[in-house]
């Protein structure tokens, strides 16, 4: 018989108030307690029934603090580099969309003849548009966080999405050392690329969206 619903909230709060704040890690931590407590315990209402410290479930939860702790710290460590790798590859995935790929060819050929026009206010332009674009895919993360909690994976594409104001922020001191007579042709091409990057950085955020919600929804009941 498999814990109620009641049962993993209580799991999941102990993990919480440990300080595992993940809650896409912590799910993984209560889902391997669940088994081992249904597989190992007779009576799960009695083990969870509560009687202050000598609560058999706390007791439980007690006796394994440390390994938890330990084994929440590395699972953190270990995510980085895997949700890192699942965030390129959804990002990847989005340009097999045939209609993506040719309005980026087409944002392209516009900003060449931008730039045919006037360089300097189309580097304005691009500096002006990729703000604009740090700024909404900010605020959506901000939004998406607040409202669900902290999910690692979302902390991933956050992470990413922290790429284009670096754009930004190190353009100016990259090409003071390189002066050219092309430097702000350069400079528009990496602002378009760093506009592209939102564009899919957020529409693979959106389409994994829906399964994050599906996966972590009763450990995020609002």
């Amino acid at each position: 018989m498999g814990l109620s619903k009641a049962q993993i909230k209580r799991i999941d709060g102990f993990l919480d108030r440990l300080g595992c704040e993940y809650i896409d890690i912590r799910f993984e931590m209560v889902d391997h307690i669940a088994t081992d407590i249904e597989n190992n315990v007779t009576d799960t209402n009695v083990f969870f029934e509560k009687d202050g410290f000598n609560t058999p479930f706390l007791k439980y939860m007690l006796s394994k603090k440390a390994y938890l702790e330990d084994n929440y710290e590395k699972q953190v460590r270990k995510r980085f580099w895997s949700d890192l790798e699942f965030v390129f590859k959804s990002i990847a995935k989005e340009l097999v969309n045939i209609k993506l790929i040719f309005i980026i060819i087409g944002s392209f050929i516009l900003l060449q003849f931008a730039m045919n026009y006037s360089v300097k206010y189309t580097v304005i332009f691009t500096t002006w548009l990729l703000t604009v674009g740090y700024i909404v895919l900010g605020s959506y993360f901000y939004y998406r966080t607040k409202k669900v909690g902290k999910i690692k994976i979302i902390q991933s594409f956050i992470g990413m999405g922290m790429f284009p104001m670096m754009i930004l922020v190190q353009n100016p001191n990259i090409f003071t050392i390189y002066k050219t007579i092309y430097h702000q042709n350069i400079v528009a091409y990496i602002h378009f690329g760093g506009i592209i990057f939102c564009v899919l950085l957020f529409l693979s955020f959106i389409r994994n969206n829906k399964n994050f919600k599906k996966k972590y929804n009763y450990l995020i009941l609002k």
